[in-house]
């Protein structure tokens, strides 16, 4: 919660804050991933590597879809099971490499146990058949005495591995896939897929493939994809789950890369407004569970300075880096010092940062709403900050940035402009 308390030049401004306060849960799924088939030389011909392994079991993500999101365009999973010398190599076009086959379904599903997540199947919906994906959720979870059943039973898994959510495609209104596809087209198609899917295996969650949620993609396929259908099973009521937004922000315009975090904010927004339009419009009874939506791509990687053919590492100014930690209360190692950032918005001065010199900077952003047009921060004084080239000068910053230094010397920035001050409780 937040408030605004108008303050006299006399006082001195104060920050009160309780951990204790609680807006509401977080689902744990908002911390997922997603796996890259990369095809490039600089990344070791391992099929898992031990300190990825262990990395990713740090990040306790719960979540990781699989395979990749282009790459899916063009991938059968029958070639990616049984013996490993049998499986055929295939061009692999989202990226214009080889694909070995060598790290298959069986193979996702283990390092999915080690790992300790969920998995997340992206369906091959452009060059993939119907035939294909149901003998896809027949492998993975069906119990019965069938082919694909037993063919799993056959490679080393007897019982089923009960996949629980399955994507329609990824990005299928990209002109980069291969088969890119018309709204129109997708959602008679999808509609279709659904419908099979579900009445083979009715706890599976369906994904729709929707785009950044504002779009007029997204309301062509959600109004004819979430019907009151009959073939949906237990309490779903509809065929669909969920519908996916992705979303890229990185830009060499500063300012974007700032707001970008609140663009994210806007697009969640937007797409559940847009449901609620749809559920209305198709008058979907309110006791018919809501269809939820799932962020599952978003980045920050910029193609054009890093083509991901050398490598996707990309140089960027801290202040950018720093930027992008927004939302995620992580802590973050900076010239071997140790801060921890926790929601704050930094718009570096000429292009650079401020240069942090004190231990444990805990900084919270007071976000103020009317806009970032007449948001200016003034004069700060801290043993943190260099004075030499920042000191007392006037600096531009997309919100307001209240700084609490763990030391003798506190130091806070207020917004030029007005007489208000920010208490967070």
């Amino acid at each position: 919660m937040t408030t605004f308390t108008k303050i006299t030049d006399e006082q001195q401004p104060v920050i009160s804050v309780n951990p204790a306060f609680k807006l509401s849960d977080i689902d744990d799924k908002t911390y997922s991933g997603f796996t890259e088939f990369v095809q490039m030389r600089r990344v070791p011909l391992r099929t898992t590597s031990k300190d990825v392994i262990e990395a990713l079991k740090e990040l306790n993500s719960p979540v990781v879809r699989y395979p990749d999101g282009n790459f899916c365009a063009t991938y059968h999973w029958q070639d990616g099971i049984g013996p490993r010398e049998n499986r055929h190599k295939r061009p692999e076009l989202a990226w214009i490499g080889l694909e070995s086959n060598q790290f298959g379904t069986d193979e996702y599903m283990k390092w999915c146990e080690k790992v300790g997540i969920s998995p997340y199947i992206a369906l091959n919906m452009n060059t993939g058949t119907l035939d294909e994906a149901l003998a896809w959720v027949e492998y993975r979870n069906s119990t019965q005495d069938t082919y694909y059943a037993n063919l799993r039973r056959k490679n080393g898994h007897e019982k089923p591995y009960n996949v629980k959510y399955w994507a329609l495609g990824n990005e299928m209104w990209g002109p980069w896939q291969v088969e890119q596809m018309t709204k129109e087209d997708y959602a008679k198609k999808v509609f279709q897929w659904a419908k099979a899917l579900k009445l083979l295996d009715p706890s599976i969650g369906l994904i729709l493939c929707g785009k950044e949620g504002q779009d007029a993609w997204d309301y062509h396929v959600l109004k004819e994809c979430i019907k009151f259908d009959r073939h949906a099973r237990g309490n779903d009521g509809c065929l669909m789950e969920m519908h996916s937004i992705h979303l890229y922000t990185c830009s060499n315009d500063h300012l974007e890369n700032v707001t970008a975090p609140r663009a994210a904010e806007r697009c969640i927004e937007m797409t559940g407004a847009v449901v609620d339009l749809v559920l209305a419009e198709n008058k979907i009874p309110s006791h018919v569970r809501k269809q939820k939506v799932c962020f599952d791509e978003w980045n920050v990687w910029d193609s054009s300075r890093a083509n991901g053919r050398d490598g996707a590492e990309e140089k960027r100014p801290r202040g950018r880096n720093l930027a992008q930690c927004l939302h995620s209360p992580e802590q973050v190692h900076w010239h071997g010092q140790h801060c921890t950032i926790c929601q704050c918005h930094l718009a570096p001065y000429d292009n650079q940062v401020w240069h942090l010199q004190a231990d444990n900077v805990v900084a919270v952003a007071a976000v103020l709403s009317n806009g970032l047009s007449d948001i200016r921060c003034m004069k700060y004084e801290a043993a943190s900050f260099e004075d030499k080239e920042f000191g007392r000068k006037e600096v531009n910053m997309t919100d307001t940035i209240l700084l609490m230094l763990h030391s003798q010397k506190s130091s806070a920035v207020f917004p030029s402009r007005g007489d208000y001050f920010t208490e967070i409780y």
